[in-house]
């Protein structure tokens, strides 16, 4: 599950796009697809990994991510 967090200050954290399971797929180069949220303005993004959906590990990775 992978949720996103936006703030101004650096501590205090607004939750933007809720916890949501996504599935990577190997096949298709583990992409997925733009997580949309409304727009705000923010100094701070925090993604938040709570759950793998990879049976064969426990941790989460992130390659890239890109904030517009």
């Amino acid at each position: 599950e992978i949720a996103v967090l936006v703030s101004q200050d650096g501590e205090n954290f607004t939750e933007v796009a809720p916890a949501t399971q996504y599935q990577f797929d190997p096949a298709t180069g583990n992409r997925h697809p733009t997580i949309d949220f409304d727009s705000v303005e923010a100094s701070f993004v925090k993604v938040v990994f709570t759950m793998n959906s990879a049976s064969r590990t426990d941790g989460a990775q992130a390659a890239e991510i890109c904030v517009y």
